[in-house]
């Protein structure tokens, strides 16, 4: 990691985290953001870091511009392992005009991604 940020990779991590500068562990993965999604999956280029019990951590609040994720990140850590660093939030930041939106657990902003080295061992 470098750094010497605490460390989130469980939901039950969240609550106890938010709104610190963290880094975020879990499996890189696209995400089908519609209210009632059928398959199959729509993705539009949004993302997020799926945790060690399968909670979601989205990257960036979906509303804004940086909320869709390059393509060239979405290639590149696609269903890798990864650690994203960046300020934790509980339930995503709300948008200045009012619009229909997530309450996931966001990292907003999203400082860095980097592949996560298993040796690490964080405490």
């Amino acid at each position: 990691m470098g750094e010497d940020l605490p460390v989130c990779s469980t939901a039950s991590d969240i609550p106890r985290l938010a709104g610190a500068r963290v880094c975020v562990v879990g499996i890189y993965q696209l995400v089908d953001l519609r209210q009632k999604p059928t398959p199959p999956p729509r993705f539009q280029g949004h993302a997020a870091v799926a945790l060690e019990n399968g909670a979601l951590v989205l990257l960036e609040p979906p509303w804004s511009r940086v909320g869709k994720r390059p393509e060239a990140e979405r290639t590149e850590w696609e269903g890798r392992t990864v650690e994203a660093v960046g300020v934790l939030h509980e339930r995503c930041p709300e948008p200045r005009e009012p619009v229909a939106t997530l309450v996931n657990p966001c990292l907003s902003p999203v400082e860095r991604i980097s592949a996560h080295d298993q040796r690490d061992v964080h405490a």
